[in-house]
């Protein structure tokens, strides 16, 4: 399981062993370091972290060996990965629009690694989840 907690005023991504009862801290930097969300395959580990003004989406393994890769820096203020896809192609994620608030976009982990909404309308869309067995809908926003 992973989670974030907030350790001497950090924020930081912990991996926990329910069945040994240990957590370790997973990222090490001063930003702040929150949602993580598992790869399908248990090898990587996706999160938020905002070590400047915006917050990004960085990639790492799960082993923790190496440091965490930038996977998604723009200009918009907040994303938060939701949920990954069963088949590790896809991230979906919250983005934060000035206009609009909170949407919701897909993020391919191929090709040029090019986002796109999802749904995006002046509603604030905030959570979503690919389906468990790919069947459609593939992805739940609620």
């Amino acid at each position: 399981m992973a989670l974030d907690r907030v350790v001497n005023g950090n924020r930081d991504v912990w991996i926990m062993e329910p069945a040994r009862h240990v957590t370790t801290r997973f990222t090490f930097d001063p930003g702040q370091d929150f949602g993580p969300v598992w790869s399908p395959d248990g090898t990587r580990i996706v999160f938020s972290s905002a070590p400047k003004v915006a917050i990004d989406l960085y990639l790492k393994p799960s082993s923790a060996a190496g440091s965490e890769e930038p996977l998604l820096q723009s200009s918009s203020k907040t994303k938060v990965a939701l949920d990954w896809s069963r088949d590790g192609r896809f991230i979906i994620y919250r983005d934060t629009d000035p206009k609009n608030g909170n949407d919701l976009w897909v993020l391919p982990l191929f090709g040029d690694r090019k986002p796109s909404p999802f749904l995006a309308t002046p509603f604030n869309e905030a959570n979503a989840q690919f389906s468990p067995d790919g069947r459609e809908p593939d992805v739940k926003v609620y």
